[in-house]
């Protein structure tokens, strides 16, 4: 553990306002493009200027990395289609950071599989529907034909991989109405060779009748399920531990065997995820996210905007008085006035 994680850890769990250390959990918004419009995506109104993130901002950042415990090269949009991607793997190799990246799984070649291998990257593939029908109508304008033949190749990468900390993850947005596609995807994972799978839950509020709180007992039936399948199979599993009012007391099997990924555990970030019982968060603390148009923004969830890089150092925005109310709060049910989905989701303590 480097010195950062440390004294962010430190400086997390004394609720401090002003930190000496910079966030240990970082994603850098490689793209804004995305060749797909799924239907869970807001990426057409919360991205529409279709950015690259630009080497000059990322040169702008580079003390923040060396302290890094996680980069992830992925926000809103698909990672594949930046034209900068390979370049900040290998400009980052230096560092120890465990990287990451979360793929629709629809654009892969030699390059792209080479530079994952030798950098050792965690690639999450998103996946909601092994069912070719339910598939094309969750992922407008891809080809299920075209992304089993992708992740084939991905497996077979991995199989012959050079580097340990290359690792596969199926990663499936669960809603109440594809909750069947559970005991499908880990069969899928199965039957191609992936070791690891991970549900979460598809949120649109609460006027929407397709989230998993709308019938909390057939969302937890089908997980538990799943993690039944999971461990008859030895397929690592993880799926959200509260749901609505019901708690999945045996969310996860990740004690049960190991994966050549975890020789490379750091300590585990997710502990310090919102945590509804409690209604203390970690992220204005641990975590940052850096947008393609210099924007710093707090999480995925709540979204807020912090500042802008073409505006103000890093250091400033970090410490500057948003993110000082941010850290103040008491209770992040309703973060600086916003709702947040973790509200009705929890994981729990797990690591990678």
């Amino acid at each position: 553990m480097n010195e950062n994680i440390k004294v962010n850890i430190e400086e997390m769990e004394e609720h401090k306002t002003i930190l000496q250390s910079y966030p240990i959990k970082i994603y850098i918004e490689s793209t804004q493009k995305c060749n797909l419009k799924c239907i869970m995506c807001d990426i057409e109104t919360y991205s529409h200027e279709k950015l690259d993130f630009p080497i000059d901002l990322f040169n702008k950042i580079t003390p923040l990395i060396a302290g890094a415990e996680e980069l992830h090269f992925y926000y809103v949009g698909e990672p594949c289609l930046s034209k900068n991607l390979m370049w900040f793997l290998h400009k980052t190799s230096e560092y120890s950071f465990l990287p990451k990246i979360f793929t629709n799984g629809t654009i892969v070649n030699e390059q792209i599989l080479n530079i994952f291998d030798e950098r050792g990257v965690f690639v999450y593939i998103s996946l909601e529907s092994v069912t070719k029908k339910i598939y094309e109508i969750i992922r407008r304008g891809a080809s299920f034909e075209d992304f089993v033949n992708n992740i084939n190749q991905y497996v077979k990468k991995y199989n012959n991989r050079s580097n340990d900390r290359f690792h596969l993850r199926l990663s499936g947005t669960i809603s109440i109405d594809n909750l069947p596609e559970v005991l499908n995807i880990i069969e899928f994972a199965k039957t191609v060779g992936i070791p690891d799978v991970l549900f979460g839950p598809i949120d649109f509020g609460l006027y929407s009748n397709r989230h998993l709180t709308c019938d909390d007992k057939k969302a937890v039936y089908y997980l538990e399920r799943g993690k039944e399948l999971a461990d008859k199979y030895k397929i690592r599993f993880l799926c959200p531990k509260k749901i609505g009012n019901y708690i999945i007391e045996n969310n996860d099997n990740w004690q049960d065997f190991s994966l050549p990924i975890d020789k490379f555990k750091y300590e585990s970030l997710e502990k310090y995820n919102f945590n509804p019982t409690t209604m203390v968060c970690g992220y204005p603390w641990m975590q940052t996210i850096i947008r393609a148009n210099g924007d710093v923004v707090s999480c995925c969830h709540g979204r807020h905007i912090m500042g802008n890089l073409y505006e103000n150092s890093f250091d400033e925005i970090w410490n500057g008085k948003r993110y000082q109310t941010l850290r103040l709060q008491k209770d992040f049910n309703k973060c600086m006035g916003k709702g947040c989905n973790m509200v009705k989701y929890y994981y729990g303590e797990k690591n990678l």
